[in-house]
């Protein structure tokens, strides 16, 4: 009849209607789904990205560091190097400097003097061979017997030849003073650059030791993030 052909037709319409319900309920569960798995792929593309930064970030503190540690490195063995050099000096004299310039001091001050008597024995021969020359006192005018001064420019002349070999002699000490002099005071700043050098050893291996254990921290840090 047609009223059961009704009843089938709703019957149908109802079976097609959940159907589709039921299709639409798995789209929104797929769509929700979806939904969850793009976020969830964004987090993880973010957790990419940061995670790559912070191994670049990583690799070049490694790399800088290591770099320090290298320079540190070669700056202790140069400041070694200059520092066994200058232990291998040794100490020209026991004196110390200033012992020497009151030496250099007296031998200028010696010679000075030694060089003065010299103009003054000159001089004086020079007048004696005036007088024995002219036959007369060249302060005075009075006159003299030339014969006597003969013997007197003699002693005056070996008198001038003594003082002028103490001239060479202390001229020959007073180079060789200066020459100590130089000699230890070069030796003294040598030991003062030697206390710097050691001061700065120290402080480079201090350093050196800081900057190699932050490489270790570092190296630690790249392997770590590199297993995430």
């Amino acid at each position: 009849s047609q009223l059961e052909q009704e009843k089938k037709r709703l019957s149908t319409l109802r079976a097609e209607a959940e159907e589709k319900e039921k299709h639409l309920k798995s789209l929104n569960e797929e769509r929700e789904k979806l939904r969850s798995d793009e976020q969830k792929l964004l987090t993880t593309l973010r957790e990419i990205s940061l995670l790559e930064k912070m191994l670049k970030s990583s690799e070049d503190e490694t790399e800088s560091l290591r770099g320090d540690v290298e320079s540190l490195e070669k700056r202790v063995a140069r400041s070694q190097s200059q520092a066994k050099e200058i232990e291998s000096v040794a100490d020209p004299t026991p004196k110390t400097a200033e012992q020497l310039k009151t030496e250099v001091s007296g031998l200028e001050g010696h010679a000075e003097e030694l060089k003065k008597l010299q103009a003054r024995l000159e001089s004086k021969i020079e007048d004696y061979e005036t007088v024995q020359r002219t036959g007369s006192c060249p302060t005075c005018d009075r006159e003299a017997d030339p014969t006597i001064f003969v013997q007197k420019i003699r002693v005056k002349g070996i008198e001038k030849d003594e003082v002028a070999d103490k001239i060479g002699q202390h001229m020959i000490s007073l180079e060789e003073a200066k020459s100590l002099l130089e000699k230890k005071q070069q030796y003294e700043a040598a030991q003062k650059r030697l206390g710097e050098l050691n001061e700065d050893i120290l402080q480079f291996n201090l350093e050196l030791e800081q900057k190699s254990k932050k490489v270790d921290e570092a190296r630690i840090r790249y392997e770590e993030t590199d297993r995430k």
